[in-house]
């Protein structure tokens, strides 16, 4: 039973060789398997040292070798033809025929310029079929169809005008189409694309958060230096002052100076680059230096930045020995 495997293979080509290639006139130039071993391939050489090349899966039967000489002598008897190679597939029920021609003269044209992949054709049911494609600039045309006659099979290669101006017309059409809908895609893109900021806008958006400190001087003789926390919607300034005033006194000369240490909140209502409107609210607690009463002192106003360096503000301002208002400019330093 071991050897029947080995046995099997070998009679395998047994049956291809029962045909007597040589009695034929014909010359087996080589016998070779494909690289995938599903084929086995046979390049045969006729009496004029013609050749062509068989691939074949099951063993070959006298009639399908007499139908593989038949289509070879038709091919290879158009005279306007000078084959480059011919090669032929024999399945179960067909038979695959690849040609490319290196010369195919007709009525003065080489045909050959119009079928750079070669000419495709398959026998089946006592039938010749072709099915290929020919060129004209960058379109190509597929032929397909039964080959009855060689001179109506070559004016079909040589005018298929009209098949390719509508062909052409065909291409053009869905050209159209595609760059149409292309231009509305990249319309509804750059749509749908984020307007456009400015260098500050970035900036801005970049960074939400920003530290600086601002110097303040207002009426009444009070000023004041803090440090900034910018969160965008709130803005904490731990701060100093300093107030230097004259109480009503007999004597000119007497004055009162103080230091408030405290906390300013300003809570922006409008986030804009130019300007941008702030309400204020601060607690400061005022430290003696001279004639000076420590005390806490309260205020709120409102103010505004603009172009983000400088504000003005207005402010009510309130402690236990009175109340006024306070108006002053600013500058702020962002780091």
């Amino acid at each position: 039973m071991k050897k029947l495997p080995l046995i099997l293979f070998l009679l395998f080509p047994l049956g291809l060789f029962s045909f007597d290639w040589k009695k034929a006139g014909y010359e087996i130039l080589e016998q070779k398997n494909a690289s995938d071993s599903s084929f086995q391939i046979l390049i045969v050489a006729d009496a004029n040292k013609r050749n062509f090349e068989i691939k074949f899966q099951q063993e070959l039967n006298p009639a399908q070798i007499q139908i593989l000489m038949d289509l070879k002598e038709r091919f290879y008897g158009w005279s306007n033809l000078r084959i480059k190679s011919l090669s032929f597939i024999v399945w179960q029920d067909k038979i695959s025929v690849s040609l490319l021609p290196d010369e195919f003269i007709y009525e003065g044209q080489n045909l050959a310029r119009v079928i750079p992949g070669g000419l495709f054709f398959y026998w089946q049911q006592n039938k010749l079929f072709y099915e290929f494609r020919v060129q004209e600039g960058e379109t190509f045309l597929k032929l397909k169809g039964e080959l009855r006659d060689n001179e109506g099979f070559f004016a079909k290669m040589k005018a298929p005008g009209p098949a390719f101006e509508e062909q052409k017309k065909q291409e053009e059409l869905m050209k159209a189409i595609v760059e149409e809908e292309f231009k509305k895609e990249l319309q509804k893109d750059i749509s749908q694309e984020p307007e456009k900021k400015d260098a500050a806008d970035e900036k801005k958006e970049e960074q939400t958060i920003f530290f600086g400190f601002s110097i303040f001087a207002g009426s009444g003789a009070l000023g004041s230096l803090s440090v900034d926390l910018d969160l965008g919607w709130l803005i904490l300034s731990p701060a100093a002052g300093f107030t230097l005033y004259y109480p009503d006194s007999s004597d000119p000369n007497i004055k009162a100076m103080g230091v408030p240490l405290g906390m300013r909140v300003a809570v922006p209502i409008l986030d804009a680059v130019v300007v941008r409107p702030y309400l204020l609210g601060a607690v400061y607690y005022g430290l003696e230096i001279e004639n000076y009463e420590s005390q806490f002192i309260w205020l709120a106003g409102a103010g505004t930045y603009f172009l983000r360096y400088f504000f003005t503000e207005g402010s009510y301002l309130s402690n236990q020995n009175g109340q006024g208002f306070v108006f002053g400019l600013g500058m702020r330093f962002i780091f």
